[in-house]
């Protein structure tokens, strides 16, 4: 028969998602979600994301990223860096334009702080919402195949609205299990009778 003991140990989490694609012009969004993940999170929650499709300057070519119904980040891609809770990098700087051009996409981070990630990650899944304002409405394709934000975005030829994927980390304190000997228990009981005995017999003298 084995014993247990349980000791803390850190580990760093990172997961991809997508990627998704939506086939109907805005308004409209794409959904994906993410399984499996460690809820003992320890850390902020970072996600690395590539965006994809009509998002360049017009203030309806926008997006939001939901999560679990939440809203972390809004207005997106609508040329203001000053309305939106992330950065956006396309066309080489962080001017919040993103590109139209599908083979290419806009790259952006979003932090969200423990306290605010922790009771949607309690049950170890996170449902990503990247919503899209009513000007994302002109269809376009993928003629490559890219890499971003660590997922690779497949050839479409079909025409589609926008798309999205990228990658979830964090920090997490996993509870390592640690087998101890078979008879580790039957020594600890013979030990503390041995105690118990001499205690005994220092009380007779």
């Amino acid at each position: 028969m084995m014993g247990l003991a349980s000791a803390g140990q850190a580990a760093s989490i990172s997961q991809t998602f997508g990627p998704i694609y939506g086939f109907a012009d805005g308004p409209g969004s794409v959904s994906t979600l993410v399984t499996g993940l460690d809820s003992n999170i320890t850390s902020d929650l970072t996600i690395d994301f590539t965006v994809i499709g009509d998002l360049r300057s017009a203030s309806t070519e926008n997006f939001t990223l939901s999560i679990d119904g939440t809203a972390f980040g809004g207005n997106g891609c609508n040329n203001n860096t000053g309305d939106d809770s992330f950065g956006l990098v396309a066309r080489g700087s962080a001017d919040d334009r993103c590109d139209q051009n599908g083979n290419r996409g806009a790259v952006g981070q979003l932090v969200i702080d423990q306290a605010s990630i922790a009771p949607l990650l309690s049950d170890g899944r996170l449902n990503l919402t990247f919503s899209y304002g009513p000007g994302a409405d002109n269809g376009i394709r993928t003629s490559a195949a890219f890499d971003s934000s660590g997922v690779t975005f497949g050839i479409q030829s079909t025409f589609f609205a926008f798309g999205a994927g990228g990658t979830i980390s964090y920090d997490t304190d996993t509870t390592a299990v640690i087998p101890l000997p078979a008879g580790a228990p039957l020594l600890l009981t013979g030990l503390a009778a041995l105690a118990l005995r001499r205690h005994r017999c220092k009380r007779r003298v």
